[in-house]
C-alpha cells in the first residue's frame, strides 16, 4: 500500500488553478500556488520578497493587475488571495500578531478545512 506525502491542497489543483499559477509566475512572482477549494472558489498563495514591509492592501495592489490576464470566469472564483514575504511563514521565538495571522492563514491554505459546498 502506497501513502502519498503530497499535501492535500496539491491534490486539489485543477486546470483553472494552474492557469492562475502560470499567469502570476510569468509576472515574476517567486512562488505561486493555487487550488480549487470547492466548486465555486479558488485559493491563491503568492510568496515573494517584494511583499516585505508592505500592507496587505499594497501586496494585493502588486498582484491584482496581473490577474487581469486570467480569464474572467476563473478570476471571479478567486476568493482567497494570500501574499506573503518568505520570512513571514517561519515560526519565530517572539512572534508578532501579524506573524501569527500569516501562520494561521497559511495553515488554512496548506490544510484546507472541509468546504460546506
Amino acid at each position: 500500500m502506497s501513502q502519498s506525502t503530497e499535501p492535500r491542497w496539491q491534490t486539489m489543483r485543477t486546470d483553472e488553478s494552474r492557469i492562475v499559477e502560470t499567469v502570476l509566475k510569468e509576472a515574476g512572482f517567486r512562488q505561486v500556488d493555487a487550488y480549487r477549494y470547492n466548486p465555486g472558489s479558488i485559493r491563491v498563495r503568492v510568496i515573494d520578497p517584494r511583499f516585505a514591509n508592505l500592507s496587505e492592501e499594497e501586496r494585493a495592489d502588486l498582484v491584482e493587475p496581473h490577474l487581469k490576464r486570467v480569464p474572467e470566469d476563473i478570476r471571479r472564483k478567486i476568493i482567497m488571495l494570500l501574499a506573503f514575504a518568505p520570512g513571514e511563514l517561519e515560526f519565530q521565538s517572539q512572534p508578532t500578531t501579524t506573524n501569527w495571522k500569516y501562520l494561521f492563514l497559511n495553515e488554512e491554505f496548506e490544510n484546507p478545512s472541509p468546504s460546506l459546498l
